[in-house]
């Protein structure tokens, strides 16, 4: 079973829990796992593996995604 196909499984058995997926998130599905019910994402080195101004850029596409 897939990340997102997981998330929305577990949700519908603990929908009072606000879940934070980490790991393998990116700019391509951070709205998906939102969409699916996760509460937010974690994103660590999808951020980091360029210079500070294009992980600014990066961070700002996220945000205004959301």
């Amino acid at each position: 079973m897939g990340e997102i196909p997981y998330l929305k499984a577990i949700k519908t058995v603990f929908p009072q829990i606000e879940f934070v997926p980490t790991g393998g998130i990116n700019l391509e599905n951070a709205v998906d796992y939102i969409k699916s019910g996760a509460f937010t994402v974690g994103i660590g080195s999808e951020l980091t593996k360029e210079k500070k101004s294009a992980i600014t850029k990066r961070a700002r596409i996220l945000r205004d995604n959301n």
